[in-house]
């Protein structure tokens, strides 16, 4: 699943043979959502000390490998703007940034170095004559930019996902499942109509299925392979591919 991912990103004529990036994607999210639900309940618990445990883990596993990609980057428009004497284009953030007011470009700068709301951008169009607008099927009108251009790491947006799952996971995972089913409906629901009234078909096509399984949440008695009560329940989906 990770190779296709990468030939995805890469433009790799081998993608065809694997399985979608898009599935793959699909696929790491629930076995995300069922990993930190058994680590929630056989390791870390749902008492502040736990929680606060959890949370320091997953920042020390996303961060430090994300500042050191984000330099690479940053690294590399510099060389490129140096070997070219200035020439060569600048990147869609600093161009994009341009066109903004100075709470638009906090705004677009912020979620490059915090990796909060980084999935954001990818939803939104800009104008200066008509603003921000819903990012649909692609599209793009000219003089329209469309803001996802501006993250520096692109695939960076599915640790967007992720941190949003990490911050609901302790609610969804601790009791009997009621919860996970809540907010299965809930996202369910969103996903359904961001698809149905604002034609979210790249983003969400199939993402209620992936909701489903990811906020699911069942409870096994002994079955091969899984503690007796341990309570699954998985991640986030159907609010978003991209949020």
């Amino acid at each position: 699943m990770a190779v296709a991912v990468v030939c995805f990103h890469t433009g790799s004529r081998a993608e065809h043979f694997l399985i979608s990036a898009d599935n793959a994607v699909h696929v790491f999210f629930i076995i995300s959502g069922f990993y930190m639900a058994m680590i929630l309940t056989e390791k870390y618990g749902f008492e502040v000390k736990g929680l606060k445990a959890f949370a320091l883990n997953r920042l020390l596993r996303i961060y430090p490998t994300y500042y050191a990609a984000l330099a690479g980057v940053i690294l590399w428009q510099l060389l490129c703007h140096w070997t070219s004497h200035g020439h060569a284009p600048p990147h869609p953030l600093l161009a994009m940034g341009a066109l903004l007011p100075w709470w638009g470009r906090v705004l677009l700068v912020l979620p490059n170095f915090t990796l909060l709301g980084i999935d954001l951008p990818f939803l939104f169009n800009y104008a200066p004559t008509t603003g921000l607008a819903w990012h649909a099927n692609n599209h793009l009108d000219p003089g329209v930019s469309w803001l996802g251009l501006s993250v520096l790491i692109g695939p960076a947006w599915s640790i967007g996902s992720e941190l949003c799952f990490y911050l609901l996971a302790p609610f969804a995972a601790k009791g009997a499942g009621c919860r996970a089913v809540l907010l299965l409906g809930a996202s369910l629901l969103v996903s359904l109509v961001l698809k149905r009234y604002f034609q979210f078909e790249t983003y969400f096509s199939g993402r209620p299925i992936s909701s489903c399984l990811r906020w699911g949440c069942s409870r096994t008695n002994g079955a091969a392979g899984w503690r007796p009560g341990w309570s699954t329940v998985c991640a986030p989906g159907g609010v978003g591919g991209r949020l």
